[in-house]
C-alpha cells in the first residue's frame, strides 16, 4: 500500500475530507491577498468548489454548513487534523456520527475497494495542499503553536494577512536589491509552481469524480452554475473583487459550461430593481457593462445594433391571429388597458426572408439566413408592453430587439434550456370577440430539426386535459414522466443561473412537437415558451404586479398565493424567482396524477374554469393553497415515491431563501402602510431586495438533486 494510503487509512473519509477543504480555504485567502498569479485564483475556487459538491453528494457535509453565516467546523490557528476530529463541537460540517453512504460504497456499487481508492485520492489531495505552506516557509512565515483555542481566535483570513503583508514587505525589499530580470524570474517561479499544484489538484478531483456513477457525474457538472454564482454574489469565499468576466480563465468541458451559462446573466439581469431614482439611473446605466432590459434605453444597443423586427409580409399565407378569449377594459395610458392574461394564440407560418435591397433597408438575424422556413410565432398585446410606462414606441422596439437577442443567445448556449431559437419578432393587428382590433408584437421561433412541419406543438395541459376528460386516459409509462419533471426542473434551474424570470410558468407553456418520422408526439423533447410575458414591463410609474384580482380559467392556480392573496390597497410583492418555482412545484403535481391542475378545484368552479371565465382568485387563493398542499403532502409519495414529494414540497413551499425574502417584504410593506401619505395612495412601494440570491444553489440540491436520484 502506498504510504499515503497507510497514513490516513486509519482516519475517516469525512474527517480527510475536512482536512482537504481546510487546505483550500487556506490557499484561497492566502492567494487572494497577493499580487502573483492571480489569473489562477478563479480555477483554484473552482477545484475547491468540485471537491466540496462532491462531499455534500455523498453526505460529508451537513445543510447548516452550507449557508453563509454558519459558523466554521474548523479553527485555522489550531491543527488541522485535531480540528477536525471534534466532531462534536456546534456548528462542525462533518457528518461522521451519521452513517455515510461512502462507509458501504464497497457494498452499494459491488466494486472491491472503491472505499480505499477514495481514501488514498483524498490523501494526495490533501499532500497536494500542504504545498502551498511553502510558500509562507519562503517569507519565514510560521503558524504560532501557542495560540489558545477557543471560539474568538484569530481565524484564517486574520491569520493568513500577516502572511500577505511579509511578503508584501519581502517583495518591497527585493525590489531594493534585485534586478528586475530576477524578480520576473521569481514571479515565474512561483506561477509555474502554481500551475503545477493546480493541475495535480484538477487531476485529483477528476479521478474523484471517476469513482461516481455517470449520472452522478453529469449532475455534479450541472451544478457548478449555481456555485459559480454562490462565489460571485453570496460572498461566502471571500471573493472580493471577482467579476463575471474572470470566468473566462476558467477551463474545462464542465466548467466551460457553467461559466458559459453564468455569463449569460452579464446581459439577462433580471433580478435589478428597475424602479430607482433619476440619479441612481443615470449613474447605473453609465457603468453598465451589458444591457438589461431595465436600463435606460440606450444601454439596450450596446453590443448589437441588429434589427430583430421581422416585417408581416415575410411570412406566407400568415392569417390574422384570433383573440377569442381575450378580455380588457379601457382606459388611459396611465390606468389601462387592462387585462387578465390567457393563453394567447400561437401560429405556425414559413418565414420567407426578402432580400432584395429596395424591400429590407436594416437585413435582420433571420433575413441574413434567406431560406425559408418554417416558425411558430407566439403573440401578445402591444398594451401590455406600454401599460403605465414611459417608453416611446422606439424605447419599445429597442427592448423587444434587445429580448429578442436574448433569447437566441439562451437557446444557443445550451440544449438544457429547453428554449426554441429566437428569430425575431413581428407586429399585427388582431379582433377581438367585440369586434374591435388590438396591436400584437409575435416573437418568432425555429421550429426544431426533430419537429414534423405539418402540425403546431400541443401543450403539456391539453394532454393533460385530454387524459382528465377520458375515461380511458393514456398515461405516460413512470419513467417518461420522472424523465418529464427532470427536464423541466433542469430547464428552470439553468434559465435561473442565467438571469431568466418566466413569470407564466404553467402547462400552458410546455409544448411538444409531433416528430417528423413517426408523426407521434415527442414526449422526451419538451420546450419552455411563453417568453412574451418573461420579463416585467417597464415600472417606473406601475406596481410590481399586475394587481388584478380576477384571473381567467385555472391560470391562477398557478401562481403563488402571495401574488394573489392581499387586502385591498397592498402592494403585492415583485415577481421573484421562487414564485416561477411555486409554479413548477404545480406542474410537478400535474405530471404526478397526469391531470391538470384544474382537477382540485371544486365542480362549480372547475366548470367555469373550462370555460375561461372569470374566476375570483384573490379570494379562491386560500383554498386553493390548502388542497394543493395537502395533495402533495398526502398523495404524491404513494404516486412518484418520498423524494418526489421533497422536491415537489419545497417548490410549493419555499427554501429559507424564499421564506426570508417574503418577510422582509412584509416588513417593508408594514412600514410603508404606516408611513404613506393617505391622499398618495398611488405611492409605488419600492420592493428592492427581491434577488433571493442564491436560490439557484438552494433549488439545485433541494429539488434538481433529488429529482435526478430517483431511479426506477
Amino acid at each position: 500500500m502506498d504510504p499515503i494510503s497507510f497514513t490516513i487509512g486509519v482516519v475517516s473519509i469525512a474527517s480527510i475530507f475536512q482536512t482537504c477543504l481546510h487546505g483550500y480555504r487556506s490557499l484561497n485567502t492566502a492567494m487572494a491577498m497577493g499580487d502573483a498569479a492571480l489569473t489562477l485564483n478563479v480555477q483554484f475556487r473552482i477545484e475547491e468548489i468540485r471537491l466540496k459538491m462532491w462531499g455534500k453528494n455523498w453526505g460529508l457535509l451537513e445543510e447548516e454548513a452550507e449557508e453563509p453565516n454558519a459558523p466554521s467546523g474548523s479553527n485555522a490557528e489550531s491543527d488541522t487534523r485535531e480540528e477536525s476530529s471534534k466532531l462534536e463541537k456546534p456548528g462542525a460540517v462533518l457528518m461522521e456520527k451519521a452513517v455515510t453512504p461512502l462507509d458501504v460504497v464497497d457494498d452499494e456499487f459491488e466494486i472491491p475497494g472503491l472505499r480505499d481508492l477514495t481514501i488514498e485520492v483524498l490523501g494526495r489531495i490533501d499532500k497536494a495542499l500542504e504545498e502551498w505552506k511553502k510558500v509562507g516557509e519562503k517569507y519565514s512565515v510560521q503558524q504560532r503553536k501557542d495560540v489558545k483555542k477557543s471560539s474568538d481566535s484569530q481565524d484564517t483570513i486574520e491569520l493568513l494577512s500577516s502572511i500577505a503583508s511579509k511578503q508584501a514587505q519581502e517583495t518591497k525589499a527585493i525590489s531594493k536589491h534585485t534586478r528586475i530580470t530576477s524578480k520576473i524570474r521569481w514571479a515565474l517561479k512561483d506561477k509555474q509552481d502554481l500551475e503545477e499544484l493546480l493541475g495535480r489538484l484538477t487531476g485529483l478531483n477528476d479521478s474523484l469524480e471517476k469513482l461516481l456513477p455517470r449520472k452522478e457525474r453529469t449532475s455534479l457538472a450541472r451544478g457548478l452554475a449555481s456555485e459559480l454564482l454562490d462565489l460571485l454574489e453570496n460572498g461566502t469565499m471571500n471573493v472580493s473583487g471577482l467579476s463575471i468576466g474572470d470566468f473566462s480563465l476558467i477551463q474545462g468541458p464542465d466548467e466551460v459550461k457553467a461559466a458559459r451559462i453564468v455569463r449569460l446573466k452579464l446581459s439577462n439581469n433580471t433580478e435589478r430593481s428597475e424602479r430607482v431614482d433619476q440619479e441612481e439611473t443615470e449613474a447605473e446605466s453609465a457603468n453598465q457593462e451589458d444591457p438589461t432590459p431595465f436600463a435606460k434605453p440606450e444601454t439596450w444597443l450596446q453590443g448589437s445594433s441588429e434589427d430583430m423586427k421581422i416585417p408581416f409580409g415575410h411570412f406566407v399565407r400568415l392569417a390574422e391571429p384570433k383573440l377569442k378569449d381575450y378580455q380588457t377594459r379601457d382606459g388611459d395610458r396611465n390606468h389601462g388597458p387592462t387585462g387578465n392574461y390567457i393563453p394567447l394564440p400561437r401560429s405556425m407560418a414559413v418565414y420567407a426572408p426578402v432580400t432584395s435591397q429596395s424591400e429590407v433597408s436594416i437585413p435582420t438575424q433571420a433575413s441574413m439566413e434567406a431560406v425559408p422556413q418554417v416558425t411558430l410565432i407566439e403573440w401578445r398585446p402591444s398594451a401590455h408592453e406600454s401599460r403605465k410606462s414611459e417608453l416611446t414606441e422606439e424605447e419599445l422596439k429597442q427592448r423587444r430587439d434587445h429580448i429578442a437577442r436574448l433569447l437566441h443567445r439562451t437557446s444557443v448556449t445550451d440544449g438544457d434550456f429547453r428554449i426554441l431559437d429566437c428569430l425575431g419578432y413581428t407586429t399585427t393587428k388582431a379582433h377581438v370577440a367585440d369586434g374591435s382590433t388590438r396591436d400584437l408584437v409575435g416573437y418568432v421561433y425555429k421550429f426544431p430539426e426533430f419537429a414534423s412541419k405539418k402540425s403546431l406543438p400541443v401543450t403539456l395541459r391539453e394532454l393533460l386535459g385530454e387524459a382528465y376528460a377520458s375515461d380511458n386516459p393514456a398515461v405516460p409509462a413512470l419513467e417518461a414522466r420522472f424523465k418529464l419533471a427532470r427536464e423541466l426542473a433542469i430547464a428552470l434551474y439553468q434559465l435561473q443561473c442565467a438571469g431568466w424570470v418566466h413569470r407564466k410558468v404553467s402547462s400552458y407553456n410546455v409544448i411538444f412537437f409531433k416528430d417528423a418520422d413517426t408523426d407521434q408526439v415527442n414526449l422526451n423533447q419538451a420546450f419552455l415558451v411563453g417568453w412574451q410575458y418573461s420579463r416585467p414591463d417597464d415600472q417606473r410609474r406601475l406596481f410590481p404586479s399586475e394587481q388584478s384580482y380576477t384571473g381567467i380559467g385555472d391560470l391562477d392556480m398557478y401562481v403563488h398565493r402571495e401574488r394573489l392573496r392581499r387586502d385591498k390597497g397592498d402592494r403585492l410583492p415583485r415577481f421573484r424567482k421562487s414564485f416561477d418555482i411555486y409554479s413548477l412545484g404545480i406542474i410537478l403535481i400535474e405530471i404526478a396524477f397526469w391531470e391538470p391542475i384544474i382537477a382540485l378545484a371544486d365542480e362549480d368552479e372547475r366548470e367555469e374554469m373550462e370555460q375561461y371565465k372569470e374566476v375570483s382568485s384573490r379570494w379562491r387563493a386560500k383554498e386553493w393553497w390548502k388542497v394543493i398542499s395537502k395533495t402533495a403532502k398526502d398523495e404524491l409519495a404513494p404516486e412518484m415515491g418520498n423524494a418526489y414529494r421533497d422536491a415537489t414540497l419545497f417548490c410549493l413551499e419555499g427554501g429559507q431563501i424564499a421564506k426570508e425574502a417574503a418577510r422582509q417584504f412584509d416588513e417593508r410593506a408594514a412600514e410603508w402602510r404606516k408611513t404613506r401619505d393617505e391622499n398618495d395612495r398611488e405611492k409605488y412601494f419600492v420592493d428592492q431586495d427581491f434577488e433571493e440570491v442564491g436560490i439557484e444553489k438552494e433549488f439545485y440540491w433541494k429539488v434538481l438533486k433529488r429529482l435526478e436520484k430517483i431511479s426506477i
